[in-house]
């Protein structure tokens, strides 16, 4: 209710919709209709953090470039300004500034982010590929 409130105060209801509990097909669709996605973790005051979010992996596969807080497993997925950007958490200005960059790659017509981060993901979490690097450092002779 209070960010609601917030959200209503600012006079941001055109811009900013507050969901209840998602199904991972409604979660997919949100993530194809972007342009990039933001997750801005921050570490609780008990020092729970996250580890690397399933956010970034469903996205980044999609070929949406993410821009994520700057600590634990994030930016081994989050090359920053190859496929998204790693900024530093609760800094506002440093999010805003990363969200404007990451439009302007976005917008480009290389679309290289979108690949990079397709690659990424692959290169960490490929079953395959994975697989293929594994055997091969265990029997180097096949």
């Amino acid at each position: 209710d209070s960010l609601a409130n917030l959200v209503s105060s600012l006079g941001i209801e055109d811009r900013v919709h507050i969901e209840e509990h998602l199904s991972n097909e409604a979660v997919l669709s949100y993530i194809k209709g972007s342009l990039f996605c933001v997750l801005t973790s921050v570490i609780s005051p008990d020092g729970d953090r996250e580890g690397l979010p399933t956010f970034f992996i469903e996205s980044m596969s999609l070929g949406k470039p993410c821009i994520g807080t700057n600590y634990s497993g994030i930016p081994e997925i989050i090359d920053h300004g190859k496929n998204g950007f790693v900024c530093e958490p609760k800094n506002i200005p440093d999010i805003f500034q990363c969200m404007k960059k990451l439009q302007e790659e976005c917008n480009k017509e290389d679309q290289s982010f979108s690949r990079n981060c397709k690659l990424k993901v692959m290169e960490l979490f490929d079953n395959k590929f994975n697989t293929s690097v594994l055997v091969g450092q265990m029997f180097p002779n096949l």
